[in-house]
């Protein structure tokens, strides 16, 4: 595999990880991020970052194919099982501008991620990390002390602000006025 360095800090952005082999001629069972999406079935080429590792490895796409709750994808690069069976857990990335344009009041979650949190104006943390839990965006908001989760639904959600780096929440018990405690984790 060719290893490349990140042009820009947002230009590759993580779209799935990589799971167990499917067969021994080194396809890969892909988990994506969003499992609607179809776009991985016209792309030419993927980025490979293994867990840990800062660089990407620029990989030709052969052939993907639905897989039941995943996608089944060649790459050129990867020829037999135990090739395939190295890239367990590693993320699958993308270019971003390989992504569709986002509508008005759309933005991908990668675009939350480092946004400082708010809550009644005052700093609560910053975004670590999102998934999709049940069609609802959950945001991992960590300030060092302590994690905090947080849905991005109307109750919760007042606004982002992607020119300010920031999002804006409501309506979470406690917050902002809890005392931080060592290493506690909240649900909302």
């Amino acid at each position: 595999m060719n290893v490349n360095t990140r042009p820009h800090s947002d230009s590759i952005i993580e779209f799935g990880v990589i799971g167990r082999p499917h067969g021994v001629r080194g396809e890969l069972r892909v988990y994506l991020h969003h499992s609607a999406s179809d776009l991985i079935y016209s792309l030419e080429q993927v980025w490979i970052r293994r867990p840990g590792e800062v660089k990407e490895s620029a990989c030709r796409v052969v052939k993907a194919r639905p897989g039941g709750d995943c996608v089944l994808l060649f790459l050129a690069e990867v020829n037999d099982r135990n090739a395939a069976e190295a890239l367990k857990g590693a993320s699958l990335c993308i270019r971003r501008e390989q992504l569709p344009p986002t509508g008005e009041d759309e933005l991908y979650a990668a675009d939350l991620i480092g946004l400082t949190v708010y809550c009644d104006g005052m700093p609560i943390g910053t975004v670590a990390s999102s998934c999709n839990c049940g069609g609802v965006e959950v945001i991992d908001v960590v300030d060092g002390r302590r994690e905090l989760q947080v849905p991005l639904v109307e109750r919760y959600l007042a606004r982002w602000d992607l020119e300010h780096r920031a999002i804006h929440v409501r309506d979470i018990d406690g917050l902002p006025e809890t005392p931080i405690g060592e290493k506690e984790t909240e649900r909302v």
